[in-house]
């Protein structure tokens, strides 16, 4: 049977599949129930996904690196893809410690919908960071003119207190510019910092489904 944009058939007892249409096999497809008996389905659009194990930013619109100046020889105070503490595999994006930091990654472009989410990992320090210090900052961006002009929509430094160079994930709904062809872009503006660290980028696509039926023997 149909429902909305999605087939979902039923193969044995208390067995379904889903499968969205056109039928492209979806990544890392989750299923949620929900307590009001609604079920979740969040899954990898085809279009953007990066883990960085390409080992560069190859998948990205484009990369500013800035005016950074490392404080040590061997780090950049810039985004760049290495195998300094990544979340999972060999790769991930990371900007050093440094000075006159500012430096932008931007995603390629895309067509929001009322379900568009971004879902990434990250990990800092708060200690550098927030408090007692507050040497720099991650944000995530938006820009609806094509990459002339950003507005924050995330920051590191507004979600209340987290822990030292723990990773953690977090997902942001971009369902209020649905129809609009946004840029998004992860920027670090720091001064005399810590590392700031990226991986498992994704734009995810979630839809609330019901899905009824008795039971079949």
């Amino acid at each position: 049977s149909l429902v909305a944009d999605s087939l979902v058939s039923r193969t044995k007892v208390n067995y379904v599949n889903i499968l969205p249409i056109p039928f492209i096999p979806p990544r890392d497809l989750t299923a949620i129930l929900t307590s009001d008996k609604d079920v979740l389905l969040l899954w990898d659009m085809s279009h953007f996904s990066d883990g960085f194990e390409t080992g560069d930013f190859s998948l990205w619109d484009s990369v500013a690196q800035g005016p950074g100046v490392p404080i040590e020889e061997d780090k950049f105070a810039y985004w760049h893809v290495s195998t300094q503490t990544p979340y999972e595999g060999s790769y991930g994006a990371i900007v050093n410690y440094g000075y006159d930091i500012d430096t932008r990654i931007v995603m390629p472009p895309l067509l929001a919908t009322d379900t568009t989410l971004l879902s990434f990992l990250w990990l800092s320090s708060y200690y550098w960071h927030v408090f007692p210090f507050d040497h720099g900052d991650l944000f995530v961006e938006i820009s609806e003119d094509g990459g002339a002009t950003w507005s924050p929509v995330w920051t590191f430094g507004n979600i209340g207190e987290w822990l030292n160079m723990t990773w953690y994930e977090t997902t942001i709904d971009f369902s209020d510019y649905s129809g609009s062809e946004i840029l998004l872009s992860f920027h670090v503006v720091a001064d005399d910092n810590a590392d700031i660290v990226i991986d498992n980028v994704k734009i995810l696509n979630a839809s609330d489904k019901k899905i009824a039926g008795k039971r079949q023997a």
